[in-house]
């Protein structure tokens, strides 16, 4: 009788932070991404219509979000690895979310797996994050700057958001500016989610993927010398900072999921093969400034 008991609640606990969990926070985080995505399109008052117009920018940043966890997810079930389907963060800030959690069992035994699980989710996290820019900048308008009556929010470039805009727009000429439409946002803050992802700090994807590399030792001090590179960073972005002590937040417990020290399984060519893809993605999505007032500092 006591068998059947915790039988009965095991299956109900995991109906619940399998199914249900994921569902509700999913339902919550989408009404807080139309709520961001009416705000950018200037729907005002909230109304269920107007609330619609922040359909096509909650969307994009579903897509977006749903790529990356969703990517860790099918890897980790692909490689016989217990995961969870992503928890959706939800959030009032302008993205609309804080991005999706997806819980993996631990610990992850084998080199190749590690480095599946935590590149893919990134790497299918860019390539959406690219195509929906790539849409929202067709979208998007070319203004005169005189036209900005007030302060606006600038973005700065990164090596894929300039080349990109250069092909969907072409060059924009002196005293002219691309007032981005929010699907264009959505893309943009994307390239920024995944490329953060990718820094080797600690429980980050890529600390994770260093940790497959070199094992924890190097990747202690990489992920230290990152974090002060983002100390570093916060003189010329303040915002940095915040990041950077999220980044030690990170380095808590990152020792104790893994089953050793370094890993000594020899590595496949696919497996290096998405260590260079994951490293080019954090070049080429990096940006110094990702937002400024006014003119760039």
């Amino acid at each position: 009788m006591y068998r059947l008991q915790s039988s009965k609640q095991s299956s109900s606990a995991r109906l619940i932070f399998d199914y249900i969990l994921p569902l509700g926070l999913f339902i919550i985080t989408f009404f807080t991404m139309l709520l961001s995505g009416s705000e950018l399109s200037g729907a005002f008052p909230r109304t269920t219509i107007v609330l619609l117009r922040g359909l096509p920018y909650s969307l994009a940043v579903f897509s977006i979000v749903g790529a990356h966890g969703f990517g860790h997810y099918f890897a980790a079930r692909l490689s016989n690895v217990g995961a969870r389907l992503p928890y959706f963060v939800p959030s009032l800030f302008v993205f609309g979310t804080g991005g999706a959690y997806t819980k993996l069992q631990w610990p992850i035994g084998k080199r190749r797996v590690l480095l599946k699980v935590f590149s893919f989710g990134p790497i299918c996290g860019f390539f959406a994050s690219w195509l929906v820019l790539a849409i929202g900048l067709s979208y998007s308008r070319i203004i005169n700057s005189s036209d900005i009556i007030r302060p606006a929010a600038n973005l700065g470039d990164s090596i894929i958001t300039y080349l990109t805009g250069i092909l969907i727009k072409g060059y924009i000429p002196q005293g002219k500016d691309i007032e981005l439409h929010p699907i264009a946002l959505a893309g943009y803050l994307g390239l920024f989610y995944n490329m953060w992802h990718l820094l080797p700090i600690g429980r980050l994807d890529g600390g994770r993927i260093c940790y497959g590399l070199w094992g924890y030792k190097r990747t202690f001090w990489i992920s230290m010398a990152m974090i002060g590179i983002l100390v570093s960073l916060s003189l010329i972005w303040i915002r940095w900072i915040g990041m950077a002590a999220f980044g030690g937040i990170c380095m808590i417990l990152f020792r104790r999921q893994y089953p050793s020290d370094k890993y000594d399984e020899d590595l496949d060519n696919v497996s290096k093969a998405l260590c260079w893809i994951s490293l080019v993605i954090l070049i080429v999505s990096f940006s110094p400034v990702p937002m400024f007032l006014g003119k760039m500092p």
